[in-house]
């Protein structure tokens, strides 16, 4: 697998090292991640994602193009030997989420996308998420709006502990109203590890 100069250079970005630290990091990363990420094709580009890392590779899945993260702060090798991040939670303003419901308890999509309440700032996190930065505020509503409807509407929310309602998918993490009609957050998909 040759990995370009490109995710190199993203990787020590975020995380510092030498060049070839940081390419034995994507090896081993594209290794791991091979299995179980969720993989994701867009203009030609595999894009592996797990965990908030992200590997892009060529369509041919010969060439590791470009390297992402949200965590600046931990390499995927620390998050595996279980460094603790020096920022809170997942989610914003650092928030872990609160738990999920024991036993647990699952909801079908019941709001209607097109009406579902929601804010600019929603709109922003999902941006971030989806890289869609560089739509305006209407054409990213109409992708939000969207992405609930193909990717939600085929599985189950599970509800929180405060009657909230999670849907996750790739790496969005939406949670509604209890009854639904309200987006309420968007969050990054990985969950504290306090809420097992």
């Amino acid at each position: 697998m040759h990995v370009t100069t490109a995710a190199i250079d993203s990787y020590r970005y975020h995380h510092g090292g030498s060049m070839e630290s940081a390419r034995g990091e994507l090896r081993d990363m594209l290794e791991a991640f091979a299995p179980t990420a969720a993989v994701r094709s867009s203009q030609g580009y595999i894009s592996l994602l797990r965990d908030g890392y992200k590997l892009i590779l060529n369509a041919d899945l010969d060439v590791l193009t470009s390297y992402f993260t949200v965590h600046r702060e931990r390499t995927w090798a620390q998050v595996q030997a279980g460094v603790t991040s020096r920022f809170p939670g997942g989610g914003s303003k650092g928030s872990p989420g609160e738990p999920l419901k024991k036993p647990a308890e699952f909801q079908s999509l019941t709001c209607d996308p097109q009406t579902v309440e929601l804010k600019p700032r929603h709109l922003r996190a999902f941006a971030v998420r989806m890289d869609l930065q560089h739509l305006a505020e209407g054409d990213l509503e109409v992708a939000f709006r969207r992405f609930i409807v193909e990717k939600f509407a085929s599985q189950p929310g599970a509800v929180r502990r405060d009657n909230l309602v999670e849907f996750t998918e790739g790496d969005v993490r939406v949670i509604f109203s209890a009854d639904q009609q309200r987006v309420m957050t968007v969050f990054w998909p990985r969950r504290a590890e306090a809420e097992d």
